[in-house]
């Protein structure tokens, strides 16, 4: 008896840790409106709901050599496979699209389907499948494009920027992407979203780990 008692409590504890480290973007008081155009730095572009959240510009397509496409859209990483987690891809939504690539481990992204290369227009989406490839699809239907679509989207004007491509990082629950086109600047970004668990949550983790510690040591005694 007194061994199964030790074991529930392990796992008890080690629940009440997991359950902790994934609520954290739970915890948030929805916003009553937007922002105010214009309001906000480009760098730091969102408004977020909880002061338990950060931001930060993981990578800015500024204009001149080096830039990678245009208009950034919707995100996805690579969830299967080797380095799974890794990378970030995400096509562009422009006349002569194609496909970039973050990598997370050491900061840098270069295109990998080249602009105007394979014959589509507004790249929009962004998923991993299950057989371990990448493949995305167009907005709407275009001039130069050679694939067609099933439905075509007229696009509104832009003030500012428009927030697109959001991404629950799939090994993180506390991290997310989102990318930032048509900013008055011209740069595109893709910012990570960060939630820093309440200061309870931690309290739980430690106290689990704790119990965890005293079984095992009372298991080395004995």
């Amino acid at each position: 008896m007194p061994v199964r008692l030790q074991r529930m409590s392990a796992l008890t504890a080690l629940a009440l840790a997991s359950g902790a480290a994934s609520a954290a973007f739970d915890d948030f008081t929805p916003l009553p409106g937007s922002a105010p155009a214009g309001s906000l730095p480009e760098a730091t572009p969102l408004q977020l709901s909880s002061s338990l959240f950060t931001q930060r510009t993981l990578d800015a397509n500024t204009p001149g050599a080096g830039r990678r496409g245009d208009n950034w859209d919707m995100t996805t990483a690579n969830e299967t496979g080797t380095n799974a987690g890794r990378y970030l891809f995400s096509p562009f939504e422009t006349g002569t699209a194609g496909v970039k690539r973050y990598d997370l481990a050491t900061g840098t992204s270069l295109t990998i389907v080249a602009d105007g290369t394979q014959g589509f227009v507004s790249g929009d989406a962004s998923r991993w499948a299950p057989w371990g490839g990448y493949l995305t699809a167009e907005e709407s239907w275009g001039a130069g494009s050679t694939k067609g679509a099933p439905l075509r989207a007229d696009q509104s004007d832009h003030d500012h920027a428009e927030p697109t491509g959001l991404y629950f990082d799939k090994f993180n629950p506390d991290v997310a992407y989102v990318n930032i086109q048509h900013a008055d600047s011209d740069v595109d970004r893709i910012v990570q979203i960060s939630a820093v668990p309440e200061p309870e949550s931690y309290a739980l983790m430690l106290a689990g780990l704790g119990v965890v510690g005293f079984v095992a040591q009372r298991r080395r005694v004995r």
